[in-house]
């Protein structure tokens, strides 16, 4: 059985393809025979399938989120504030 599963696994990766959604498919195929997890196999498989520019890109869209990051959040909790002080208004107000 487990030889039949370590040619299963080779066949699958001879049939692994530049197409970024091809491979995490298969990618996470793989990780289901070898039992680990298939969510990270896929994720692996899909940025080793992307084009350097399209790594370059995804690299500076999560910098570029984590800067954003913090000013996200004191604008999510000004706008609570602001919110807060206008119901406090309204019902002191009626």
């Amino acid at each position: 059985m487990l030889k039949a599963v370590e040619q299963f696994d080779a066949f699958l990766a001879d049939v692994e393809s530049d197409d970024p959604g091809i491979a995490a498919g298969l990618g996470a195929v793989r990780a289901l025979i070898k039992g680990t997890d298939p969510r990270w196999a896929a994720v692996r498989a899909f940025v080793s399938a992307m084009s350097v520019k399209a790594k370059v890109i995804l690299i500076l869209a999560v910098i570029l989120g984590l800067l954003l990051a913090p000013v996200l959040l004191v604008v999510v909790l000004l706008g609570g504030l602001v919110l807060a002080i206008v119901m406090t208004m309204r019902g002191a107000g009626g």
